[in-house]
């Protein structure tokens, strides 16, 4: 009865001492994507929105670097690691 008991006790020490609190603290620190940038144009349609931002705050001729966001309107979610192409357009102006 006495070597029961023990081996009672040291099942519930190694029990108590193998089990440890979980760590629910989110200590990752918040990104600001926008910082630095202004939004200078926003596109709406029916399905999204296409926010576009600058460190200048607008576009200018020649090299110049913008960020982009797509909201889905219909659930007012930010769309995460879109792929986008575009398209540039030029009109052929001609001399006469």
């Amino acid at each position: 009865m006495k070597t029961e008991l023990k081996n009672i006790f040291a099942i519930l020490f190694m029990a108590l001492a193998f089990t440890s609190c979980s760590n629910d603290d989110n200590n990752e620190p918040t990104i600001n994507e926008l910082e630095g940038l202004t939004k200078f144009k926003e596109i709406t349609n029916t399905s999204h929105t296409i926010e576009l931002y600058s460190h200048t705050g607008a576009t200018v001729q020649g090299y110049y670097e913008i960020k982009l966001r797509i909201k889905n309107n219909a659930n007012n979610q930010y769309i995460k690691n879109a792929e986008v192409t575009y398209q540039i357009h030029q009109e052929n102006k001609r001399k006469n």
